[in-house]
């Protein structure tokens, strides 16, 4: 992301866990405020449940009701708040977080705003 300026895809099948969390940490890299993270995140609900009898469809439900199901394909609140915390733990923001842990400077964070933020809001 930070070579070229060009479009970036990633996805998962329900867009949580590694795949949300990864979309929440582009998105503080790119200056986004972890309440529109979050909100981001908790998004994937409403398109898993706007496709909920497709999906059930396809997942082999071996003995479990819909309420187990619905907790393995749904994300809540709880679990990026959990990955957060993760961070506080070691971390004192996240600034600190993304440089240490992906060297994401404040410098190349910059590079990416300039790449993938428009002021034509």
């Amino acid at each position: 992301m930070l070579e070229k300026n060009e479009n970036v895809y990633f996805h998962c099948s329900a867009g949580k866990d590694r795949t949300g969390i990864g979309a929440f940490l582009i998105m503080t890299a790119l200056g986004a405020s972890e309440e529109d993270g979050i909100k981001e995140y908790l998004k994937s609900n409403e398109y898993i449940y706007a496709h909920l009898d497709e999906i059930l469809a396809h997942i082999p439900m071996r003995g479990m009701s819909k309420e187990a199901i619905l907790k393995l394909i749904t994300v809540s609140e709880v679990y990026i708040e959990a990955a957060i915390d993760a961070i506080y733990k070691v971390y004192p923001d996240m600034e600190t977080f993304l440089e240490k842990e992906y060297g994401l400077t404040e410098t190349k964070r910059c590079k990416l705003r300039r790449f993938y933020c428009s002021d034509d809001n």
